[in-house]
This record gives C-alpha cells, sequence and structure tokens, in this order.
C-alpha cells in the first residue's frame, strides 16, 4: 500500500508534510506509511485517497485479509480477485509514471 501512496503523492507534486497536513497526521506517520511501517485506518486511506486523486479501492485493497480458503472454489475466487487488483495496481502505477 505504502509504494501507491508515495508514488501518486510524488506525482502529485504533493510533499509529506503537506499530505499529513490536509489528512490530520504527522509527517513521520506519512513516512511510516509509505515505508509499510504503519498501517492505516480506512478513513485515512479514504482522505489520503481523495486528495492524491486516487481510486480508494487500490488503497483498501492492500489492507483487506483475504483469506485464501479450503475450498477449490474459494480459492479460485481469491486467485481471480488478486489478479484483478494486481491488474488494477500496474494501470495505477503506469498512469502515474
Amino acid at each position: 500500500m505504502g509504494q501507491y501512496i508515495k508514488l501518486a503523492r510524488v506525482n502529485s507534486g504533493i510533499s509529506q508534510s503537506k499530505l499529513a497536513n490536509e489528512v490530520g497526521v504527522t509527517k513521520t506517520y506519512v513516512s511510516l506509511l509509505e515505508n509499510d511501517r504503519k498501517d492505516a485506518s480506512v478513513d485515512l486511506l479514504k482522505k489520503i485517497a481523495k486528495i492524491l486523486n486516487v481510486p480508494v479501492f487500490l488503497l483498501l485493497w492492500q489492507k483487506l485479509d483475504i483469506p485464501s480458503g479450503s475450498n477449490k472454489e474459494e480459492r479460485e475466487i481469491k486467485k481471480q480477485l488478486d489478479s484483478i487488483a494486481s491488474k488494477a495496481q500496474e494501470l495505477f502505477a503506469k498512469n502515474l509514471s
């Protein structure tokens, strides 16, 4: 999740300090988020996504913990969802580059 926050922030020309100010956290907290050393609440991710003008689902997807499942059907659903998320993340990163 952190890499996408950082990529969007840098490409938006917004400093860590400005983002922190806008969402009500410290610059240190933003840095910890970007380096995946801190976790963010869903509400905070929504604020970040809005300020950086990125789809919130890309940030939220990283936060979801979808179990592998114990049967073949559940494993296939997880595999398909992971594939969709991966493709969306690739498109997001490509569009920001």
